[in-house]
């Protein structure tokens, strides 16, 4: 009864919207009939009527648009005859008449040009973009808004340039030139925090997530989606907290974290549902078709990959590709090779005509694979070949751009940051000077009526102020050299850091190309296997094939060798390597007590966790003179306690923290970077206690 009630509700309410709309066109029907003559009255009549038929009526509002643009040429008002140009052009997009719209946009474009108004220009430029983009004419595209680009930032137009600047990373981003998207997308976040825009800021956070996404920097784009999802919920924008819910989803999908992302994603489609957003339900069911793939829900899996391609199909051909192309990973999952192959062919094509490379390169994968099964080596080859030229290329795109954004990141923080405390200190001391001239003038006052009283009273303020200016002086420059301390510390730590990454790099190179060079090679020995060999080749053959495996396999053990990292073998595994081999030296004795650490936490998280623990015990061994040393870790309530104790010597801590080394130092800076508290109990003779609370999460 509820639900029907509800029903009638919604029916209504949209009933009266249609009927006063329909009243509001009679209305403004009645009121044209009145004008008999050319003016630009009437053609403000006829733009409100258009503007209203719209939505339901777009080829009347083009009619409308059209009789006045015939009006506004009779009378000779340009500005009249530039605003029916962009409402017919925006009739003709909504009639899917692309070249009509981008020929009436040129047309705009000219008239503006002679009349020289840049900022309607720059606008008529990114509609055309947005219309070159939506039929994948990226070239144009991208040739029209720089031209808009170019203008909005000529007119200091911050707000317009950051929308310019968000399409571009777009573009960029699905072709695959991640150094430039990045580029973009970080210059328009730059460009909303001027402007203190936090809708565009969050809006950049949500185009940046997708890009790392994109380049598998998975906890960066976690960090971008969970901030958007956040400030949404605060708004209550639904819309785009369904958005938000299906960003989460992709993520956690990418983690292979399925129940996680089965979630989201049902959350989101309810959402949509419920907002009546039908426009957007099909992405939500291409990720929950591919999240039962994985789960092996393979019925399930196919009606919401369907249902993805039904809400498609008069969307741009890069969805319906990508649903194509996920058939095929079904299809081969299911190992329905026959049905397999069609599906990966007609994505590769629409693919191809869009130049969406990373997923060219991930359909020449999978037909390779589907041809290696069927047994057609030689169009496995085919493909394994086309494969590899264009993974390659993607590849050095990637990590360029990784490298870029990192560097800019880094680069551009830390400037801020300084920036940020050098104009503090100004006004810190504008303020004091402004202070002590004020102090003076009351001085000279006092002076005045008070004579000597005050010349001495005058003195002694003047004295008090500069003792208080000279030790804030002397307090602002200790921050100061806190800070180049901090910053000194994590351009270090990121170089530790990148030489974990650079092994892992090796072991990918190894595991990637050699071994894709030996799995090519395979696949000669197979096309051979097929093909005539003597009987007394075959044993020949085939010690020839088992010696290929077993180098196969040697590669691979090499590759995972190199991974030797945090990340690799997880904290506990590297805490008692850490423990075994100090004790083999037979300097100290070392005793590790790992309580219960629950859930694994984020690699990040483990490895500076280790870092911390590494830092504390080689300075006990190099410095503290002990005979036993005890580590201890525990876990409770989103925190982890980390306890470390020996019995040597002991220390003073603010002597050592003074050191311009990076020891204890560096392990305070590390305990802040994790939200967490230290507290060191020690003295001379007594031995050192070291306990943290670091939070996990």
């Amino acid at each position: 009864m509820r639900f029907l009630l509800l029903l009638w509700m919604i029916v209504s309410y949209c009933t009266v919207g249609i009927s006063q709309n329909g009243v509001r066109i009679d209305s403004l029907e009645n009121a044209l009939l009145t004008r008999t003559k050319d003016s630009s009255e009437k053609i403000d009549l006829l733009h409100e009527i258009a503007k209203l038929q719209f939505k339901k009526a777009p080829d009347m509002a083009f009619s409308r648009s059209k009789e006045a643009l015939d009006i506004a040429r009779r009378i000779n008002c340009i500005t009249c005859e530039l605003a029916s140009l962009s409402l017919m052009a925006k009739a003709s997009k909504q009639l899917n008449n692309y070249d009509e719209a981008i020929l009436l946009l040129e047309e705009a474009i000219a008239l503006e040009e002679e009349v020289e108004n840049d900022y309607r220009i720059g606008i008529a430029a990114y509609d055309l973009g947005k219309i070159y983009r939506d039929l994948g004419r990226d070239s144009l595209a991208i040739s029209r808004l720089m031209k808009s680009r170019e203008i909005f930032m000529r007119l200091g137009n911050d707000e317009n340039l950051g929308i310019v600047l968000r399409k571009l990373g777009s573009i960029h981003k699905g072709k695959g030139n991640f150094e430039t998207a990045v580029t973009y997308y970080q210059e328009a976040l730059d460009r909303s925090v001027l402007l203190k825009d936090s809708f565009a800021i969050v809006k950049t956070w949500v185009h940046l997530g997708n890009l790392y996404q994109k380049m598998t920097h998975l906890d960066v784009a976690l960090n971008y989606y969970m901030d958007a999802k956040k400030y949404y919920e605060a708004k209550k924008d639904q819309p785009n907290i369904a958005s938000s819910y299906h960003s989460l989803g992709q993520n956690y999908f990418y983690r292979n974290s399925f129940d996680e992302a089965e979630s989201y994603a049902l959350e989101s489609l309810a959402l949509k549902k419920t907002l009546g957003l039908s426009n957007k339900l099909g992405s939500t069911q291409l990720l929950l078709g591919l999240i039962y793939k994985e789960k092996k829900q393979y019925s399930l899996s196919r009606t919401f990959l369907d249902s993805a391609l039904n809400a498609f199909t008069l969307d741009r051909k890069e969805n319906i590709a990508v649903v194509k192309r996920s058939m095929g990973d079904l299809f081969l999952a299911q190992k329905n090779y026959s049905q397999a192959i069609p599906n990966y062919k007609e994505s590769l094509k629409l693919f191809r005509e869009q130049k969406q490379e990373p997923n060219i390169r991930d359909v020449l994968h999978n037909l390779s694979v589907v041809y290696e099964k069927k047994g057609n080596y030689k169009e496995a080859m085919k493909y394994l070949t086309e494969y590899k030229i264009t993974r390659d290329g993607l590849d050095a795109k990637h990590l360029k751009a990784l490298e870029y954004a990192n560097r800019y990141t880094t680069v551009k923080h830390d400037l801020a940051l300084e920036r940020s405390k050098n104009e503090t200190i100004q006004k810190e001391k504008e303020l004091q000077e402004s202070d002590l001239r004020h102090q003076k003038l009351i001085s000279w006052l006092y002076l005045c009526l008070l004579f000597i009283f005050s010349i001495l009273f005058f003195a002694f303020r003047q004295r008090s102020h500069r003792k208080l200016a000279e030790k804030d002086l002397e307090l602002k420059q200790r921050e100061l050299e806190e800070m180049l301390k901090d910053v000194e510390l994590n351009y270090t730590y990121a170089r530790i850091e990148g030489i974990d990454e650079e092994r892992e790099r090796i072991a990918r190179e190894l595991h990637d190309n050699l071994g894709s060079m030996l799995s090519t090679v395979k696949l000669y020995f197979n096309m051979m296997g097929k093909k005539v060999l003597a009987s007394k080749q075959q044993d020949s053959f085939k010690k020839g094939n088992e010696l290929l495996d077993k180098t196969c396999e040697e590669v691979r053990r090499i590759s995972h060798n190199m991974e030797t990292g945090v990340s690799s073998f997880g904290l506990k595994t590297m805490l008692h390597r850490l423990v075994d081999y100090i004790n083999e030296t037979k300097e100290i004795e070392v005793e590790l007590h790992l309580g219960d650490l629950g859930e694994p936490i984020s690699t990040h998280r483990e490895t500076n966790v280790y870092r911390i623990v590494q830092e504390l015990v080689c300075n006990a061994v190099r410095h503290a003179d002990a005979s036993k040393l005890t580590i201890s870790l525990n876990r409770y309530n989103g925190t982890m306690n980390v306890l470390i104790e020996d019995d040597g010597k002991g220390f003073n801590p603010e002597k050592v923290v003074k050191k311009s080394g990076m020891g204890l130092s560096g392990v305070k800076t590390r305990v802040k970077k994790l939200g967490g508290t230290i507290n060191i109990d020690t003295g001379k003779g007594v031995g050192t206690s070291i306990s943290m609370d670091l939070k996990t999460s």
